[in-house]
């Protein structure tokens, strides 16, 4: 397969899953918009959270280097400071 055929085959399954997260926010009636890359966002954030390690999910997001995925646990820690400081209050 070239690599013309592959972005396009790529691209339209890009559209389909964000024509699907779109029914299923409405059926769910959520108040933010769903997209693939939120989606993306919070399967990494939820597999950090749950102990995978971070070796699988730089893999499982295909990231082409770890240090793209170590944003995740940074966010991570950021929430448990925000919550820490919410408790205090």
């Amino acid at each position: 397969m070239n690599k013309d055929t592959e972005a396009h085959i790529i691209n339209a399954k890009n559209i389909l899953c964000g024509q699907k997260l779109r029914r299923l926010r409405k059926a769910m009636e959520l108040p933010f918009t769903l997209s693939f890359h939120l989606s993306r966002h919070t399967f990494a954030t939820n597999a950090l959270n749950n102990g995978m390690r971070i070796e699988y999910v730089s893999k499982l997001m295909d990231h082409s280097d770890i240090g793209i995925t170590q944003i995740y646990p940074k966010v991570i820690s950021e929430e448990l400071d925000k919550a820490v400081v919410n408790f205090i209050k």
